[in-house]
């Protein structure tokens, strides 16, 4: 062991802030070092000082050629720990690496160790499932080999804080709880400080609540803390008094944290303070004292590299910007328009640091977290600018969605977005994308996209061409919307209610409900499914309001109210002023969830009690805009070289309307033919190259967090179901053309998080898919319509033959809306 006199100098010298004596006896520490055990234990020895560029310089030595191949993967971690406490975390990361590749498959104490740090430089690095996998890695091996319960103690705690980062709070405090029960068996008091300090977080972060003894026991808690524990126990602190209502208390204790950071030499805790600081000065309404916290703020930030501590400065100060512009005594114009930059820039920021998460659950809630208060506020301040072509690339970027990376793994930054030529396009890399232009290359000359945001009721409206780009926003029509669920076969809780909650009799309910109603109305399907229910349980529906309603209306009256919502009066008017020139206009329907099962093609573009109405389908083509950053990275072959058409027809026997879809010379996988609708028999039909792939069953599909669960249900072993999830259909040849038949899980919604099965079939390349969008009414009016489509789409593909098939339908006039408007289609820009 070193000299011990000289080390107790060392420390001395360090307890007083002694630079001058700190040197020296670390001058005479190294001059005493005479073999690689005492490097070995001076490093542990800086380490627990804090002394971490001494103890990295030492553990560096070891490893560049001091240690003993016996010892080498402990100098290897020793040197990432020094790494981490430096926040070099990348290095500490390939240095944790090398460590593992010296211990493969090993359940040791070492290896343990290794996957432990390198979970703690994941979650530095934002890199949160990979810094899971991590954590549960080493908590896996302390659990195989008699761990202590402290050892399991900071694996498990480390899984909570990964948990409560990402927004799942509820989730991160169980494991917190189980963090603390494990430290205390332990007896180690300063273990359950910070654990107690991650609870607080995670309550904090759910929305909990502190009173004034809460918040003293966590100041009395703070003091027993390490420096670095104390600094984010003592700003969560100030946070909670903020967020509480007290501004005045919270900014003497983000004063007091910044002068104690700005001591010790903290600047990431400096910078936190600064930019809470600058909060609370906004909402104390000091807003000069409020920018120049922010600027320092941000300059901080910048220094560090932090991305996600820059793009939360420059939103901040967006607001501030936007709030001073208010003033009379100020220049307003200037001021909005720079708080419209910085607005933007921060959405890019905050955008680049979601796309770097390479878990689907982690982008989602951040999208959540983030997203919820950083989209509105951008765009009410680009409209408060009057930049409304920045509205609407704005109005897109909320739903730009990961894009598969083939290589490697984890998803692609999107594209920059623009939405006319001429503004400069928001965020992402690569080459950017324009909307109209998009729009053009999907319908042709003067097309237009359509693109909307919800919030607090409140709609914005966004619509661009090649040229030109406007938005405005209004309320949300919220009856219009649930009238008009109500006329969909789609369960609802009156329907559940109605049922005592037998899922099979709530579903017979809304298709009664469905066929009873405007959009289907289909008396014959009614009355069959009217014969299962019972009077009582029709009564029960017909109390609700919104059901009541919609089977008064016809399908126009209800549908006029979503097209004055969805379509501003300068969209319909474009649309109708082509219509009276003999123009056909193409319209690009950019949908978010909540409108993912909108009837775009029978949207009246007149009020249908003063007209007979004209239908959008009748004036106009209509697709549907997957999210940009989709929209130009999909389809790979040549359609030229494929030909012929598989149709997958009731691959799981209970379809009955499916059995019948076919046509000449289409190989058919289904219950009904020789070859059954298998994963094998799939592969080797796909294997011939057809051009269309056409699927009339059941789909599942995915979720916000799990976007890839979306799938096609086949046939399996045993008569069970067989999922081909979105991401496996990535991997197959998919044939440029596509129809899926398979109700809402298609991959009508879209925006957030991908759910649908059009997506998978988009990422695995085909050029153009049309889909359902709504349950499907299993008769035999569904199974001759079907045919029909298919008809019309092996003729002229998706999305040309989707259009012509509800024109033609529309043109009729006797087949109800709900039969052919609840379909959409899309193409890649690839397919021209």
């Amino acid at each position: 062991m070193p000299n011990d006199g000289i080390f107790e100098r060392l420390r001395r010298s360090v307890q007083a802030r002694d630079a001058h004596a700190t040197r020296a006896a670390l001058r005479e520490l190294h001059n005493s070092l005479a073999s690689v055990t005492d490097i070995h234990e001076a490093a542990v020895l800086l380490a627990e000082l804090g002394l971490h560029e001494p103890a990295y310089e030492l553990n560096r030595c070891l490893v560049n050629g001091h240690a003993t191949a016996e010892n080498f993967p402990s100098a290897l971690v020793n040197l990432g720990n020094a790494e981490l406490a430096l926040g070099r975390f990348e290095a500490a990361l390939a240095t944790f690496a090398r460590a593992r590749e010296l211990t493969p498959g090993q359940r040791t104490p070492t290896a343990a160790n290794i996957a432990f740090n390198a979970a703690v430089a994941c979650a530095e690095l934002n890199r949160i499932a990979e810094a899971r996998a991590s954590y549960e890695e080493a908590l896996a091996i302390w659990d195989e080999i008699g761990g202590t319960d402290a050892d399991r103690g900071h694996a498990v705690r480390g899984l909570a804080a990964c948990l409560a980062r990402t927004g799942r709070s509820d989730e991160a405090l169980t494991l917190f709880a189980e963090a603390l029960r494990l430290f205390e068996a332990a007896a180690e008091p300063n273990q359950v400080d910070l654990t107690h300090v991650g609870i607080m977080q995670a309550r904090q972060r759910r929305g909990d609540r502190f009173n004034e003894a809460m918040l003293s026991e966590l100041l009395a808690t703070a003091q027993r803390l390490a420096p670095v524990h104390r600094a984010s126990l003592l700003h969560n602190v100030g946070n909670i008094q903020l967020n509480q209502g007290d501004p005045d208390t919270a900014v003497a204790t983000y004063d007091d944290l910044l002068r104690w950071a700005d001591e010790i030499g903290d600047e990431t805790t400096a910078a936190k303070a600064t930019a809470s600081l600058a909060v609370a000065e906004r909402i104390r309404g000091h807003l000069d004292a409020a920018i120049r916290l922010n600027r320092e703020a941000f300059d901080r930030y910048t220094k560090l590299g932090s991305t996600s501590g820059a793009a939360h400065a420059e939103h901040n100060y967006a607001l501030l910007l936007d709030e001073l512009a208010d003033r009379p005594d100020q220049p307003s114009e200037v001021l909005r328009q720079e708080a419209a930059d910085h607005a933007i820039a921060a959405l890019t920021g905050l955008d680049r640091y979601r796309h770097s998460l390479p878990s689907a659950t982690d982008r989602y809630r951040l999208f959540l977290d983030v997203y919820g208060p950083t989209i509105p506020a951008t765009l009410r301040i680009c409209m408060n600018s009057g930049r409304q072509a920045d509205v609407a690339a704005v109005v897109e970027r909320a739903r730009i969605q990961p894009v598969l990376r083939r290589a490697g793994g984890g998803f692609l930054e999107p594209s920059p977005v623009a939405a006319c030529r001429g503004p400069a396009p928001i965020g992402g890399s690569g080459k950017p994308v324009v909307l109209g232009e998009l729009a053009e290359s999907l319908l042709g000359k003067d097309a237009m996209w359509l693109g909307w945001w919800t919030g607090e009721h409140r709609l914005v409206r966004a619509w661009s061409t090649a040229t030109a780009a406007d938005a405005d926003q209004g309320p949300l029509n919220l009856e219009a919307l649930a009238r008009y669920s109500a006329a969909l076969p789609i369960v609802d809780q009156p329907d559940l209610e109605a049922a005592s909650g037998d899922p099979r009799l709530a579903a017979r309910i809304a298709t009664w409900r469905a066929a009873s109603g405007p959009m289907l109305a289909d008396p014959g399907t009614a009355a069959r499914a009217a014969g299962a229910i019972g009077e009582q349980a029709r009564a029960a529906v017909l109390a609700d309001d919104g059901v009541r309603e919609a089977f008064e209306w016809s399908a126009e009256q209800v549908l006029w109210p979503l097209s004055e919502m969805l379509l501003s009066p300068e969209v319909r008017g474009r649309v109708l002023a082509a219509h009276a020139a003999r123009r056909r206009i193409g319209v690009v329907v950019a949908p978010i969830p909540a409108f993912g099962r909108i009837p775009w093609a029978a949207l009246p573009l007149t009020d249908p009690q003063t007209s007979a109405p004209l239908l959008l389908a009748e004036a106009a083509d209509i697709a549907v805009g997957l999210p940009v950053s989709l929209a130009g990275r999909f389809g790979g072959g040549v359609i030229g070289e494929a030909d012929g058409t598989i149709v997958i027809a009731d691959p799981l026997g209970d379809l009955e309307s499916a059995r019948g879809l076919a046509s000449p010379g289409a190989q058919v996988l289904g219950v009904t033919s020789l070859d059954p609708a298998t994963r094998h028999h799939l592969r080797q039909s796909l294997a011939r190259r057809p051009r269309l792939l056409a699927v009339a069953g059941h789909v599942r599909p995915g979720t916000a967090i799990d976007p890839a669960s979306a799938a096609i249900l086949l046939d399996g072993e045993g008569g069970k179901a067989d999922p081909v999830t979105a991401a496996e259909l990535a991997d197959l040849a998919i044939p440029p053309w596509c129809l899926v038949l398979g109700c809402d899980g298609s991959g009508g919604t879209v925006g957030g998080e991908w759910t649908g099965v059009l997506t998978g079939l988009a990422w695995a390349g085909a050029h153009e898919i049309a889909t359902s969008t709504v349950p499907v009414i299993d008769d035999a009016v569904t199974a001759e319509l079907d045919r029909e489509l298919l008809r019309y789409v092996e003729t002229d593909g998706p999305l040309r033959g989707l259009l012509a098939w509800q024109r033609a339908l529309a043109a009729r006039g006797t087949t109800p809306p709900y039969r052919w408007a609840t379909y959409i289609a899309t193409r890649s820009v690839a397919s021209e």
